[in-house]
């Protein structure tokens, strides 16, 4: 499973004070668990803790650690959130690594944020869960819930084989799957819509 985690929340996860929910989920990430997702912008933020750029470089040693998507292909999807006008938080670049990347497990404590990927509009098949310490840091069981829980990374082998024939058919990765995109999600709008308006 992959999952997202937030600048706000950065210092649980990484940082020397962890609350215990962020240990636990630190826990996941190094144990065979879960994934980390990062890319573009939120890398960026990320990488501000030391802490964080410390485990990166670890992680990204062992395979199935770490997941980086390319900032073009988020930046494409970033854009198209911004002209759908859905979203209430600021973050689109979040909302686009989850759809880029198909993670659907994000941990934050960014009301709008959480509001936005919660949200089936905006974050879908399957629907976006969060992991959040904002009324508790204690490991609660709904945290063990969603760190048991399977299938909060939508599609990646679908994806990947997706890409393959893709290349075959001569078809530009990052068009391909922002055209996907731009199909699934209510708060986008497609090329045709763009043209028309």
């Amino acid at each position: 499973m992959c999952a997202i985690v937030d600048a706000n929340v950065t210092f649980e996860v990484f940082g020397r004070k962890q609350t215990e929910a962020g240990r636990k989920f630190r826990d996941w990430l190094d144990g065979n668990g879960g994934a980390l997702v990062v890319g573009g912008k939120n890398l960026t933020e990320l990488a501000h803790n030391g802490s964080f750029r410390r485990w990166f470089v670890e992680a990204r040693r062992l395979t199935g650690r770490v997941r980086q998507v390319g900032k073009a292909q988020i930046e494409i999807q970033e854009e198209e959130l911004r002209r759908g006008g859905r979203c209430r938080s600021d973050d689109e670049h979040v909302l686009a690594l989850a759809l880029v990347s198909g993670a659907r497990l994000l941990y934050s404590n960014d009301g709008d944020l959480k509001d936005d990927f919660s949200d089936a509009g905006i974050i879908q098949r399957p629907k976006g869960r969060v992991y959040t310490t904002q009324e508790s840091k204690s490991y609660t069981p709904e945290h063990q819930a969603l760190l048991e829980t399977k299938s909060l990374c939508r599609g990646v082998r679908k994806f990947a084989t997706n890409l393959a024939a893709d290349r075959t058919r001569g078809v530009p990765d990052v068009s391909r799957r922002s055209a996907r995109s731009r199909q699934a999600l209510i708060c986008t709008r497609t090329a045709r819509d763009v043209g028309a308006a």
